[in-house]
């Protein structure tokens, strides 16, 4: 096994974050390693989503080290034993205390509640957008007007721009930017 060979299974077995997720509507299964952006994969099953993911990650590896790009350390979460110390500015600190006692709750609790709505509400927005984009629908269209611009001739786009049926417009589609 050559040097580098070695050096990317060094890196592969270091704790890095390694996540499987199912797709419930086509039933594969989607795996990332959470701190090399953008190495993904997917599989028919979980097995096969983690190999691909494995030999992806391999190949991130290699590709980074031949840019000399530095590869990102693994995320600790092993030391996540559910407390922190937190500095706050002294006027933050003093509106929590306040919200905390107007909502009848420990100044503790409201800053769980805090965080855990924050989290809570990027978790929903980022699978609310991908909702939206999966439904974005690929539109076939004679004409498109833009900014004034138009374009003649058959073609596809995918775009979130209104949309008129054809029938509306005697054999003319129309886009219009919102």
């Amino acid at each position: 096994m050559n040097k580098n060979k070695k050096r990317i299974k060094d890196y592969l077995k270091q704790p890095y974050t390694r996540i499987v997720i199912p797709d419930s509507k086509t039933g594969t299964f989607s795996a990332e390693i959470l701190e090399f952006p953008g190495c993904f994969s997917e599989g028919k099953t979980i097995e096969e989503a983690y190999e691909h993911l494995e030999k992806f990650a391999e190949s991130w590896i290699e590709a980074s080290l031949d840019l000399n790009q530095t590869i990102p350390p693994p995320t600790v979460i092993q030391g996540a034993g559910g407390k922190i110390v937190l500095r706050l500015p002294k006027s933050l600190h003093r509106q929590l205390i306040i919200i905390s006692e107007r909502e009848g709750t420990s100044l503790n609790q409201f800053i769980l509640s805090a965080i855990s709505e924050k989290v809570g509400a990027t978790n929903l927005s980022n699978e609310f957008i991908q909702k939206i984009i999966n439904q974005i629908p690929i539109f076939r269209f004679n004409q498109i007007q833009f900014n004034g611009l138009k374009v003649e001739g058959t073609r596809e786009i995918s775009s979130p721009f209104s949309y008129v049926p054809n029938n509306s417009i005697k054999n003319k589609t129309t886009i219009m930017n919102n």
